[in-house]
């Protein structure tokens, strides 16, 4: 059977209408016809031109059999409806549910939630329920409210239910948020919004509304606190810390001015003010480097260096603490001389910290041990102790910044809860890393820092460079702060300079004009002419073009050293200045 035996009934506009369905219903015609039975089609997109128009219609089809006298089938009898207006309709429904989905999604929503509460039914979508430990499945079929009271935090559940009885009671708006506990056993936080609709006699009929997942701002909430209380916390350290070393400082000017004549505890006195002086100053050091690493402004001057040059030097600039706190140090050594390639301060800083922390927790009389080695192509320094240790809870957390491990020796010897912080920023900055290991409290505990090898032939031929004699050079001394200035001048002196001393701006462009000196060290902070403006008339005049000019000055933000690069200072020193640092600037070897 086909359409080339029905022409006629069509009629000639209906022909091309029949063809273009036939392979549509053709199959079911012919099952009827065939003695199938009846036979039902649903939902067939089918191609007609209607009006003059080309369209795709959504139909459903009903074939019954036609049968003569004898029984047999000699037709078959369609019956169509257009459905296409229903399709549209879903079509319509799916996108308005898509778009739903999205703008919860995109809100920080979890979905929507609908309670018909005479028949403690509360239907949900699938997010919705998984946040409450409901299989999706069931929550879409509706399942009683107890289901999620049961998904809630046990701590937040009598206050949650307290105000669904409230709520129930007397209609409204309903807001709460609480924590919820899901199939997959983590623990968030949701803000519920709804509303609550009662009947004529004041009974509650639909309870539902929107829910959004709050925990990311609960936990930014969190983070911002725990960093407000560690802020506080520092800056009340911060202050009991430059406190410390003003007292000893101050008690020690005044023993140098009443023993006069005992030289050997006037040097001693003067032993400690330095050790003091120092203690502040990497205090001071260490909140301007922290500013600087935080920025991204921290320049590394590199140079291929013996790594145990390095070690000596930081056990050296912690050696006063090892020894008042009559602790045991150890070095262990690879069979090879081991070079890496980095700043010579900045290592010795880093070090310097991870020796210092490892003297500050251990009790007085300790083992620290410091092992070199090299490990798949890395240069390995450890550092460990036999001291406090480290909870397993702080361990991940002991490089953040203002983290303190709270005991009691802490509390004695200090700290700003930045070292540690810093120390791995710096290592970082080399393309190294470090790490911690702890067995617990009590249990001491290990730094290991990583650092890539460098070539040991360049590292032999700087060294060789850096054995070269110092020149003597002829020094301006130029600060307003007449103590400053002329210690500077009697170090400079006895280390062979020739040095002369201005106080003022004013007196710095004269003296200069006569002294014709190889370096200028200036301060910027001076009275009528400021050390910029000096430093602006120095390199106009003839003597001052090609003179070594170095800021030495209080202020060392990056905004104040671009200030003094304009104002043609070739260097810029912080106050106090390190005396390293100064001679490798002032004076390069060559």
């Amino acid at each position: 059977m086909g359409p080339e035996r029905h022409p006629g009934a069509l009629g000639q506009a209906g022909r091309g209408c029949w063809a273009e369905i036939w392979p549509i219903i053709g199959p079911q015609i012919d099952l009827v016809m065939r003695g199938e039975g009846s036979v039902w089609q649903e939902d067939a997109l089918v191609p007609v031109t209607r009006y003059g128009k080309r369209e795709q219609v959504w139909w459903t089809y009903s074939y019954s059999p036609i049968r003569d006298e004898s029984g047999g089938v000699g037709g078959v009898l369609v019956v169509c409806n257009d459905v296409t207006a229903r399709h549209q309709m879903t079509r319509e429904l799916r996108t308005s549910e898509e778009r739903l989905a999205f703008a919860l999604e995109a809100g920080g929503g979890v979905g929507i939630w609908d309670w018909d509460v005479p028949n403690d039914k509360v239907y949900t979508d699938a997010r919705f329920a998984e946040f409450f430990a409901v299989q999706p499945a069931a929550a879409l079929a509706g399942v009683p409210i107890s289901a999620f009271i049961d998904g809630v935090h046990p701590e937040d559940r009598p206050a949650l239910t307290g105000k669904i009885e409230r709520i129930l009671a007397g209609g409204g708006d309903f807001n709460t948020e609480y924590r919820v506990v899901g199939l997959d056993t983590r623990v968030r936080w949701l803000l519920l919004r709804g509303l609550c609709k009662l009947d004529a006699q004041g009974r509650p009929l639909r309870f539902g509304g929107v829910a959004t997942d709050t925990t990311e701002q609960h936990r930014i909430m969190d983070a911002l606190e725990d960093l407000n209380r560690r802020q506080t916390e520092f800056l009340a350290t911060l202050a009991h810390e430059l406190r410390n070393p003003l007292a000893p400082l101050r008690n020690g000017l005044q023993v140098v001015r009443l023993a006069k004549d005992r030289q050997e505890l006037v040097d001693s006195t003067h032993e400690m003010m330095g050790r003091q002086l120092g203690h502040m100053a990497r205090l001071v050091d260490d909140l301007m480097d922290v500013n600087r690493v935080n920025q991204g402004k921290v320049e590394l001057r590199r140079e291929n260096l013996p790594l145990m040059d390095i070690v000596n030097q930081a056990i050296e600039t912690v050696r006063p603490l090892l020894e008042s706190s009559r602790h045991h140090l150890t070095t262990v050594v690879g069979p090879d001389v081991i070079h890496v390639n980095g700043d010579a301060t900045r290592l010795v800083q880093i070090l310097g910290n991870l020796l210092n922390n490892a003297a500050k927790y251990t009790p007085a009389g300790g083992e620290i041990r410091v092992a070199i080695d090299v490990e798949q192509a890395e240069a390995v320094v450890r550092v460990s102790d036999n001291g406090l240790g480290i909870p397993a809870d702080m361990l991940p957390r002991i490089f953040d910044m203002f983290i303190q491990v709270d005991n009691s020796l802490e509390k004695v010897q200090g700290g700003l809860g930045i070292g540690l912080s810093l120390v791995k920023a710096l290592v970082e900055l080399h393309g190294g890393s470090v790490s911690v290991a702890s067995a617990g409290k009590g249990q001491g505990s290990e730094f290991t820092l990583r650092l890539p090898l460098a070539d040991a032939g360049q590292a032999r031929q700087d060294a060789a460079a850096a054995q070269a004699a110092t020149p003597s050079r002829r020094v301006l001394v130029t600060d307003d702060n007449h103590d400053g200035a002329d210690s500077l001048a009697e170090l400079l002196s006895l280390m062979g300079h020739e040095v002369r001393v201005a106080y003022s701006g004013a007196e710095a462009l004269s003296l200069g004009a006569r002294f014709k000196p190889d370096v200028v060290l200036l301060d910027i902070g001076m009275p009528e002419l400021s050390g910029y403006d000096c430093a602006r008339l120095i390199r106009v005049e003839p003597w001052g073009e090609k003179v070594t000019l170095i800021a030495l000055t209080g202020w060392g933000q990056s905004e104040d050293r671009q200030k003094s690069a304009e104002a043609g200072f070739d260097h810029h020193l912080v106050k106090p200045v390190n005396l390293e640092a100064l001679m490798g600037t002032a004076f390069p070897k060559g």
